[in-house]
């Protein structure tokens, strides 16, 4: 039996990050039975194939799974193994005491940004937008997104972009070094019932920062804050994403560069060309699990 015994508190969370996904469990589940090429593995979990490559990278990221390249009939293809039979985490008295985020960067700034202040909507159907009492729009009504609303706490659309103002202080981005901004979020299905793979990039000032790959969650699962009369069939909670910004990335020194009291904005979105397309879902505080809209925070690192 081949066995991981993990002592170290980072290689916990990424690992445990690794296994808090129903796909991924799904898969590991799968190639407990043996070893599989990733059309086999959609096939036998009735999943679309993006979905599945965009998990077991994620699984072959944090050490679960390994994978050859072997010739097949239409060209190369990747047969994926489990590397472990058996996990084990051991905490003990004598490891050593595992550094806190918190012991290593400096907090210097934080915003939280309300989703009622998205600017330069450019979406396309299916979308709506909804407080914690009532769904705001008709439904699909691209033109809703035109109006203005006092709360905002679920945004949902299928193709396109959303923008939000951004001040930050010139001094405070100097000093820092590097940025974060995080929501919690998923991609948009129509029908809402299946695990969707969506590419969702950050846009600052116009400059691209990063894309990061999502998924639907699971409808059987609520929510913590998401209202009763929000139906079951839809999304109740997306996974919190965050794009780091380092001082040195074009989008930080984009910034750096504008002249003073020039105003910011960062973009949330999907590109024309993306591999998986299937729209965005933001949750606020009256939504999802976590209570927050959009946070933007500056950190400067412990020497």
């Amino acid at each position: 039996m081949t066995e991981l015994t993990v002592t170290d508190f980072s290689e916990y969370e990424k690992i445990a990050q690794a296994l808090s996904n129903k796909s991924r469990l799904k898969i590991i589940n799968l190639l407990k039975s043996g070893d599989y090429n990733i059309n086999e593995m959609a096939k036998a979990l009735q999943m679309p194939v993006p979905t599945v490559t965009v998990n077991v990278q994620k699984l072959t990221q944090s050490g679960l799974v390994d994978f050859i390249t072997a010739s097949g009939k239409h060209g190369t293809q990747k047969i994926c193994s489990l590397k472990y039979d058996r996990i084990i985490f051991s905490i003990t008295d004598d490891l050593p005491p595992a550094k806190h985020k918190a012991d290593t960067i400096d907090s210097l700034m934080k915003l939280d940004i309300p989703l009622s202040t998205f600017i330069n909507p450019s979406i396309h159907a299916p979308c709506g937008l909804a407080d914690g009492i009532k769904i705001l729009s008709t439904e699909d009504d691209e033109a809703s997104f035109f109006n203005k609303y006092e709360q905002i706490s679920l945004i949902w659309f299928g193709e396109g972009r959303i923008s939000f103002p951004l001040e930050v202080d010139l001094a405070m981005m100097e000093s820092a070094d590097f940025m974060e901004i995080s929501f919690e979020g998923c991609s948009q299905h129509l029908f809402f019932d299946k695990n969707w793979a969506s590419d969702i990039t950050l846009w600052i000032n116009g400059c691209e920062v990063e894309t990061i790959t999502t998924e639907i969650e699971n409808t059987k699962s609520n929510g913590k804050n998401t209202p009763d009369w929000w139906p079951k069939n839809k999304s109740q909670h997306g996974e919190i994403l965050t794009w780091k910004i380092e001082k040195n990335s074009p989008a930080y020194q984009c910034m750096l560069n504008l002249p003073p009291g020039t105003a910011h904005e960062f973009t949330f979105g999907i590109k024309s060309d993306a591999s998986n397309s299937r729209g965005l879902m933001i949750f606020g505080n009256d939504f999802g699990s976590h209570s927050q809209d959009i946070v933007v925070e500056l950190f400067k690192n412990n020497k």
